[in-house]
This record gives structure tokens, C-alpha cells and sequence, in this order.
């Protein structure tokens, strides 16, 4: 939810976000079960593919955020507090990942290896010939 697999984060950026996941995993982790209208636990069924098998979740109380404001209001005052400005430039640490540029598992070929075996659209070279014969020719 927080560091999402399918975005990039810079170093700092993923541990903040590391950071609010395991504040929020330990604001909600005590949960109470779900009881539903008759008295008894709330579950429903579930078929994992992977194991090829039914399973039964249940349910827990909704999670409540009733720490973030406070978070918010601590992160503001030692913002406010610490009389320094925002870093204009940040720096790469020299074991940040991002120094190595687009890393690809196949090396990438000369520029004059590719346009030899680009082909536009419309053009005729490469193309095979192709004659066009009537639903009687075929018959």
C-alpha cells in the first residue's frame, strides 16, 4: 500500500514509506474479530489458485487512521522548528542503484544494427509478393 512495487522510489523516499507501513501495521495490529448481525464471526470462503483449495478468511474491525493527524502535527513542528530550508539538490549515495543507468539483460546493439532490420510502414522493401486470385481461382 505504502511502496508500491510497480513505482520507483529514491532511497529516502522507500524508507519513509517502509517507515509508515510499519507505524500503520502496528496502530491496527490488535484488531478486534468482525462479529456479524447474528452474534457469531464474520468469514467468508475463498479459493486460492496457487494451493488449488478452499480457505475460510475472517473478517477484522475496519482500520482507523486516528494517528495520522498527530503524525502530521509532529512532522510539521520539527519541520517548522528546525530553521532549515528544503535541499535544493539531493546527492546520490555511491551504493544508490540509480548510478548504473538502464541495466537490460540483453546488451544493446549498434545503432546501424538496428536500422538494418527496421522496417516502416509502406514500405515495399522486405515485403513479400503477394497475388491476389478470386474466390474462383480457388476453387
Amino acid at each position: 500500500m505504502y511502496a508500491s512495487k510497480r513505482f520507483s522510489f529514491s532511497p529516502p523516499g522507500y524508507e519513509a514509506r517502509t517507515i509508515l507501513a510499519a507505524l500503520d501495521y502496528n496502530h491496527n495490529k490488535g484488531r478486534p474479530l468482525r462479529i456479524n448481525a447474528a452474534g457469531g464471526m464474520s468469514r467468508c470462503k475463498i479459493f486460492k489458485k496457487r494451493s488449488n483449495r478452499w480457505t475460510v478468511h475472517t473478517f477484522r474491525v475496519n482500520k482507523t487512521y486516528t494517528y495520522i493527524p498527530e503524525l502530521q502535527r509532529r512532522i510539521l513542528d520539527k519541520r517548522v522548528s528546525s530553521n532549515k530550508g528544503l535541499p535544493k539538490i539531493m546527492k546520490l549515495r555511491a551504493e544508490d542503484p540509480r548510478r548504473y543507468g538502464l541495466l537490460t539483460a540483453v546488451p544493446a546493439p549498434s545503432m546501424e544494427e538496428l536500422l538494418q532490420g527496421h522496417v516502416r510502414r509502406g514500405d515495399d522493401q522486405g515485403a513479400p509478393d503477394v497475388t491476389l486470385r478470386s474466390v474462383d481461382e480457388m476453387e
